[in-house]
């Protein structure tokens, strides 16, 4: 009986610790970009992830029109603004791991990227990569 109440107790503690490890891998929430221009929504698209842009410290070009994707090799995607647009494309939990990986778009230069991300306290560190051994990084904070 001993030993029967020690192993309810060890097999609590086990899912009690993945729950609360799954729930502080949850990046949804407002994260601010690590050179503080933008604030990128994520939340939940179906199974995955995906984020959006929804603020730009400086949105408007200097005849005072929205900043648009201007760099987007599609001619008939350059006209979009850049609040509202999607950045981060189903980002899936990687089994096992505290990582999430999927797709990047980088509006700065028009290409989409390999990416993933990995939470750390309320720190999220977003990768994207070419050719998987070109890869930036950005630390990007959560403000809410």
């Amino acid at each position: 009986m001993l030993v029967h109440k020690w192993l309810v107790r060890a097999v609590f503690a086990v899912l009690c610790g993945n729950a609360a490890s799954a729930q502080s891998n949850d990046p949804t929430g407002i994260w601010i970009t690590g050179d503080g221009r933008s604030h990128i929504s994520v939340r939940a698209c179906g199974p995955n992830y995906c984020g959006t842009v929804v603020r730009l410290a400086d949105p408007y070009e200097a005849d005072g029109e929205p900043k648009r994707d201007t760099e987007n090799p599609d001619p008939a995607k350059r006209n979009r603004p850049l609040i509202g647009m999607r950045i981060l494309h189903d980002m899936a939990q990687v089994p096992g791991e505290a990582r999430l990986e999927g797709r990047i778009y980088n509006p700065e230069d028009g290409k989409e990227y390999a990416g993933s991300m990995v939470i750390r306290g309320n720190q999220l560190e977003v990768e994207g990569c070419v050719f998987i051994v070109i890869c930036q990084s950005q630390t990007w904070t959560r403000m809410k």
